[in-house]
């Protein structure tokens, strides 16, 4: 419902106009009560997430080197994800081993020096 809240709208909006179209005004005090929660529950999302924007754009301002960090630790881990191919395997064998060995323990190297460097901050 966070990612996509879409689809609880649309059905929130149906059931509604369901319960209007019947007549009953108690099913329409019911759909507009309902109306106003998913009205209610959006806007908090709504607000949420900009506070949460907000305090990400804040920690990049205020915390460059972390933030970079985290970012190439994000993306080393990605990469390790994904499977090699046979044909990398094939074309680069010892040398990506070798390439990727070097990557993590410079990525580890860089990793432990901003670690303590916001320590000591």
């Amino acid at each position: 419902m966070k990612n996509n809240p879409m689809p609880m709208i649309l059905t929130s909006i149906g059931i509604s106009w369901m319960m209007m179209s019947s007549g009953n005004t108690k099913s329409q005090d019911k759909a507009a009560a309902v109306g106003d929660r998913v009205h209610g529950a959006t806007a908090n999302m709504n607000e949420s997430m900009q506070n949460a924007r907000e305090n990400l754009v804040q920690f990049y301002r205020d915390q460059p080197l972390i933030a970079g960090s985290l970012g190439i630790a994000i993306g080393a881990a990605l990469g390790a994800l994904v499977p090699p191919t046979e044909i990398e395997d094939d074309m680069l064998g010892e040398a990506r081993d070798r390439s990727v060995g070097a990557a993590k323990s410079k990525a580890a190297r860089k990793y432990g020096e901003v670690r303590e460097s916001a320590r000591t901050e």
